[in-house]
């Protein structure tokens, strides 16, 4: 079994609940609602808000983690999922695979489709330096840019995810 990545006090009130991590709790969930899911499964629950929410919406949901300690429904790996093929409507890892080593992060991709019906929904922290640029212009409007730093236009591991629900991952470079 691998070993738990994060001590339980990683998830103290003020360091985790920051206000970038709510604004991202929101679009996970308004993506896993777009997909009217009948049965979700979640790699990495950390405190398990989003079962919480999930469960007003009463979309069942399971939780897995590698650690005892966050009280998960399963305690798992992603690299060895106990389910059967397709069990899940949506499989979930939210801020999560980036704490796996590049090569087993692909394989917990072809492990989260193994056990997906439909759909995979990642969220992956965005670690990108940026220069942000905003002003407005009278007659035009508000304008906001992002534009990240020119050194680091390429990094050195990006994750594509081609067809995943076809069963096939394509690694774009290393």
């Amino acid at each position: 079994m691998q070993k738990k990545q994060v001590s339980t006090s990683h998830y103290s009130f003020n360091k985790y609940l920051h206000l970038k991590r709510w604004l991202s709790l929101w679009h996970q969930i308004d993506e896993i609602l777009a997909c009217e899911p009948t049965r979700v499964l979640e790699i990495g629950p950390g405190l398990e808000i989003l079962k919480n929410i999930l469960s007003c919406y009463k979309i069942p949901i399971h939780t897995v983690d590698i650690d005892p300690d966050l009280k998960p429904d399963i305690v798992a790996s992603v690299l060895k999922l106990p389910f059967s093929e397709e069990s899940y409507d949506c499989v979930c890892a939210f801020q999560m695979l980036e704490h796996l080593p590049y090569e087993q992060a692909l394989l917990a991709f072809k492990k989260m489709a193994r056990v997906s019906r439909k759909n995979i929904i990642v969220s992956l922290p965005d670690a990108k330096p940026l220069w942000v640029f905003s002003f407005n212009l009278p007659w035009f409007g508000h304008f906001h840019l992002e534009t990240p730093h020119l050194f680091k236009l390429f990094p050195k591991n990006i994750f594509l995810m081609g067809n995943i629900i076809g069963k096939s991952i394509n690694r774009a470079m290393n």
